[in-house]
């Protein structure tokens, strides 16, 4: 990424960027990744959108769960009845793209019956009385009709989770690309957490940790950059011929994004395409040349410094097999890349081992010691972590939040204190408070296209694997029983997608009849459709999701396109 200006990261845009915009306009920092939550102290935590278990990673799954059976209250607010759902308390199915409705009729409610930390507000925070006002217009039985709730049920969940404050955690979420508003839509779970009062208190958001470590050890654990260019500029950049070379890595932009069919011309107007993959999936299809790069099992990588928890560590994987075939591992990659540029200065070092030793020795040790003491070091110690494989107790409070609940913290936003007017935002010609914008509806005949996770599956990574083939096969379509009876479909049947625009999906996908889903939506699992023939598990297995979403909303402040503005019809075989 030295030197380069154009860079899109996927992972980083659609999930990342968005949170850490609309989080750190409020208290000057991001919430992290995976998010600093003290789950083990929660008393309640809300999930919008997120359906853990499905999409999220196993550790922070098991903390989650852990809360759970110690007896800690779940929200969750979805428009399906995901896995998650099953093991919640109150579980409250929101209609599509109002979800930042929900959580002002929430933050009006705790206002206006004063149920928030009053002092904690008076003492950290500025912008309350402009906030105080503009929720306002968010009177519980506006947001009712808006978002399908009941009254009873929005007073319900904010009473509860103001009950539990400041032990209450509102969760950040991952994917967050959803409707062309979201940072807007991600600014008000922020707003709330400071409400609460939870910033760094136990059970709730935790601050960013101060650790003083060598720029050698944490220079490639920087946090994500929210810069960059957006993917549509990017694209319209290359159909301009402004950008005329381009690269592929660890990541698959013909099912990555809307509008997959421009995303296509924009690859072949490019003079020069080159593609870095471990499969050969649809990107390679489109590359003048492919650089095979090994496994994670056949590869070092670059450290892992955590340096969030009571304990800093730094980890690091190692390989199990050497590369098969032509492939090489990223570090020999890159390091010939800049060779052949007569730039190379950072990636000097003649491999991957002697580069990581050198990032390593500021600390006193190497990677043969961390490698010896099971790959995991606790920094500042003399120990590893795993050097009691029995002990899941010192693993426990190794992996624990820092606690920083007596810190007095100056926030890093202009004021210094916590913004619930965004005065960033309102520099920048954007809303300093956030506000509901209502998304377009269903055509009539027609039901909002959303999508998820899997838990077999990686998005697309994962779908030349047999063994996971053979867990879930292709993917289904959730049908609502209702509208299921209403179309005169069965549970099981099969059916193609019409999308708004006259797009078929490429082949018909089974039904999954249920009332685990509100009647004006369908849902799929993000993923299958490949396209590529080279992929002889993956090719044509399921129905993209992708391939139907043909419209999409940038959202300003962000400049992500949403991907959940896409309606879609069902018409049987035959």
């Amino acid at each position: 990424a030295k030197g380069i200006s154009q860079i899109y990261d996927a992972s980083v845009k659609n999930c990342d960027a968005i949170r850490n915009l609309a989080y750190q306009a409020t208290f000057g920092f991001s919430p992290g990744s995976p998010p600093r939550l003290d789950y083990a102290r929660s008393q309640c935590i809300v999930l919008i959108g997120s359906h853990m278990g499905e999409n999220v990673q196993v550790p922070e799954l098991r903390r989650l769960l852990s809360a759970i059976q110690g007896g800690t209250e779940l929200v969750v607010v979805d428009p399906r009845y995901s896995s998650i759902a099953a093991k919640a308390s109150h579980y409250l199915p929101v209609k599509p793209g109002t979800d930042t409705a929900l959580l002002l009729g929430w933050l009006h409610h705790i206002v206006s019956e004063e149920l928030y930390d009053r002092e904690w507000v008076e003492e950290n925070t500025t912008g309350f009385a402009e906030l105080q006002e503009h929720l306002q217009e968010y009177p519980l039985h506006r947001v009712a009709r808006i978002t399908g709730i009941p009254v009873r049920d929005i007073r319900r969940t904010a009473e509860l989770l103001a009950y539990h404050a400041p032990a209450t955690i509102i969760h950040p979420g991952g994917h967050l690309s959803w409707y062309g508003n979201d940072v807007q839509r991600v600014r008000p779970q922020a707003v709330f957490t400071a409400l609460l009062g939870g910033v760094g208190k136990p059970g709730s958001l935790q601050f960013p940790p101060d650790v003083d470590l060598p720029p050698a050890v944490t220079d490639f654990n920087r946090e994500a950059d929210n810069g960059g260019p957006s993917f549509s500029d990017l694209t319209n950049r290359m159909l301009d011929k402004k950008v005329k070379v381009v690269g592929i890595w660890g990541q698959n932009p013909f099912q990555n994004h809307p509008a997959p069919y421009k995303t296509v011309e924009a690859f072949k107007s490019a003079e020069f395409v080159f593609c870095c993959d471990v499969l050969p999936g649809e990107a390679c299809l489109y590359a003048d040349i492919i650089l095979p790069e090994a496994t994670f099992l056949e590869r070092l990588d670059i450290l892992d410094v955590r340096t969030d928890l009571s304990q800093p560590l730094m980890a690091s994987r190692f390989p199990v097999v050497k590369p098969h075939f032509e492939t090489k591992d990223p570090y020999w990659i890159v390091r010939e890349l800049n060779n052949q540029l007569g730039r190379n200065s950072l990636f000097s070092h003649e491999d991957a081992r002697s580069f990581l030793d050198s990032r390593i020795a500021p600390l006193g040790f190497s990677l043969k010691h961390l490698r010896s003491d099971t790959g995991i070091k606790v920094l500042g110690g003399d120990h590893a972590l795993f050097a009691d494989q029995d002990s899941q107790d010192e693993v426990d409070e190794i992996f624990a939040l820092t606690d920083a609940v007596a810190v007095r913290r100056q926030y890093t936003t202009a004021s210094g204190r916590i913004e619930l007017y965004a005065s960033s935002f309102a520099n920048q010609g954007f809303d300093p408070l956030p506000v509901y914008n209502e998304v377009s509806s269903p055509p009539a005949g027609y039901v909002r296209l959303l999508y998820g996770r899997s838990p077999v599956h990686t998005l697309t990574s994962t779908q030349n694997n047999p063994w996971l083939n053979h867990e879930i096969a292709e993917n289904d379509i959730w049908v609502n029983t209702t509208h299921a009876a209403r179309l005169g479909i069965s549970d099981g049947d099969m059916v193609y997608l019409d999308n708004q625009d006259g797009f078929r999906s490429l082949k018909p996908i089974r039904v999954k009849v249920t009332p685990g889903i509100r009647s004006d939506c369908v849902y799929m699992v993000h993923g299958y459709g490949c396209r590529s023939t080279a992929m002889e598990q993956g090719f044509n297995r399921g129905v993209s999701d992708t391939s139907l979403m043909t419209r999409s909303s940038r959202d300003p402040v962000s400049g992500v396109r949403g991907m959940r503005g896409n309606f879609v019809k069902l018409v049987p075989l035959g």
